[in-house]
């Protein structure tokens, strides 16, 4: 499997390269791959789908503490 820091380069590649639609072209990639029976393939994009909207996310989750 992938690790952490190659996910988040990925995920960091794809907002440069596609902006505010990064999230929507992770996702399709994401169904894409499912639907081919690519299970592994699909899980890696749906952790770079998650550490985009992590890194985009502007609430903080419950029990999170802000500064």
């Amino acid at each position: 499997m992938i690790d952490e820091s190659r996910i988040l380069r990925e995920a960091d590649l794809l907002m440069k390269r596609y902006g505010v639609d990064a999230p929507l072209i992770a996702a399709r990639r994401c169904d894409d791959l499912r639907a081919a029976g690519d299970s592994e393939g699909s899980e890696i994009w749906w952790r770079i789908l998650e550490a985009v909207a992590e890194v985009w996310r502007t609430t903080p989750t419950v029990g999170e503490r802000v500064h």
